[in-house]
This record gives C-alpha cells, sequence and structure tokens, in this order.
C-alpha cells in the first residue's frame, strides 16, 4: 500500500525540519569556533578580521555552490550574514571583556 500525497508532503516537511535544526546546530558549533579564535586573536594581539581570509571564503563557497547547484547569491547572502555576526560576536566580547 503506498502513501498518500499528504503523508509523503509530511515525510518531506520532516526532513526539512531536520535540515534546518542541522544548520542551526552547525550555526551553534561555527560561533563556538569563532569565540575560540577570538579569544586567540586576543592573546596575541593578532588582527580581529581577515579580510582576504573572508574573500578567500568567498571564493571558496561559489565554487562549491555552483558544484552542488546551489544559487550564488544565495550562499553570499548566507555568508554575509554569518560573517555579520561572528564580527558582532567579537566585537560584543571584545567590548565587554575589555579588549580593543
Amino acid at each position: 500500500m503506498s502513501s498518500s500525497p499528504m503523508d509523503h508532503l509530511a515525510a518531506l516537511r520532516a526532513r526539512i525540519d531536520e535540515t534546518d535544526r542541522a544548520i542551526v546546530a552547525l550555526l551553534a558549533r561555527r560561533r563556538a569556533i569563532v569565540e575560540e579564535m577570538r579569544v586567540l586573536k586576543a592573546t596575541h594581539a593578532l588582527p580581529r578580521i581577515d579580510a582576504a581570509r573572508e574573500a578567500e571564503m568567498r571564493a571558496a563557497l561559489v565554487t562549491e555552490a555552483a558544484r552542488l547547484g546551489v544559487p550564488e547569491a544565495l550562499v553570499l547572502a548566507v555568508l554575509e550574514a554569518i560573517l555579520a555576526d561572528s564580527r558582532a560576536l567579537v566585537a560584543t566580547q571584545s567590548t565587554t571583556s575589555g579588549d580593543s
């Protein structure tokens, strides 16, 4: 007996929900890594922002997006949001911890 279209739709929605939770978990993991980097950079007086590294990330992710058939604009928009969050995290914690 095959499932109904509504059952199939519900299963697809469950897969999307699972994927969205995985994305949030990856974002949390990335933020924890950013915090480790913030401490390392503060401890060793390294620059907080590395524009060359960000450019490398953009280029690599655009290449990966093309390989996977994901729109470049989507990947770049997501990356920009992630980078903005990382900068805000570093700036907020630098301000509250006395770093400058």
